[in-house]
């Protein structure tokens, strides 16, 4: 099973759900899928079509699994490196000093309300999951199209229920922008009759 197929699975299976975004970053991550329940609770999930990329995702994501770990703490601190300009050469080598600085996270802020994982059925075992997660299975039989199960429902990391407005309004925006240019692009390069320009035309402009 193709990534492809389990992120259309998905997005399917969250149908009723509303700004739903695959590949898209409106946590501090990409996010594979995200979107906002009608009750106002967002979720994210994880796809997953190899267990050595699964496993990946511990080693190298671990400032964000460690968010999703403290999730029941109001705040923890985090001690962050930022690398100073002002470096300099001693015996030849280049030193290049680092400034720290102490941040106060709040999970609540930085995390959906549901996270799970999706993969294609029997993958991960779901005691392989952590317990701040969800897992949903993708089935696929013969030719139908691949639909999702959950095999272990995620806990709701809290229940706060963020705004994203400005977030989402910046990522329809720029996608609008993108789609218009692709096509604009496709425009120009495509032999099109007279109607077929004219419809196009008139698609672009209502992307502006």
């Amino acid at each position: 099973m193709t990534t492809r197929e389990v992120h259309e699975a998905v997005k399917a299976f969250f149908g009723n759900y509303e700004y739903p975004l695959l590949n898209t970053f409106v946590f501090t991550w990409e996010s594979d899928f995200f979107a906002i329940s009608k009750s106002g609770y967002s979720v994210e999930v994880e796809v997953k079509v190899s267990r050595a990329d699964f496993k990946k995702d511990f080693t190298h994501k671990t400032d964000k699994h460690i968010l999703f770990t403290r999730h029941k703490e109001f705040a923890f601190c985090k001690k962050i490196y930022d690398a100073n300009e002002h470096s300099f050469v001693h015996d030849g080598e280049w030193i290049h000093p680092k400034s720290s600085m102490i941040r106060w996270t709040k999970p609540c802020e930085s995390l959906p309300n549901k996270f799970f994982y999706a993969c294609p059925e029997g993958l991960i075992a779901p005691g392989e999951v952590p317990a701040y997660a969800g897992l949903i299975y993708v089935q696929k039989e013969d030719i139908m199209k691949p639909y999702c199960r959950i095999v272990k429902q995620a806990p709701f990391l809290h229940k706060n229920k963020k705004c994203f407005d400005n977030i989402l309004l910046g990522k329809y925006y720029h996608r609008s922008n993108e789609v218009s240019q692709l096509l604009q692009s496709f425009r120009r390069y495509q032999n099109l009759t007279d109607h077929q320009d004219q419809e196009l035309k008139r698609i672009i402009e209502r992307l502006h």
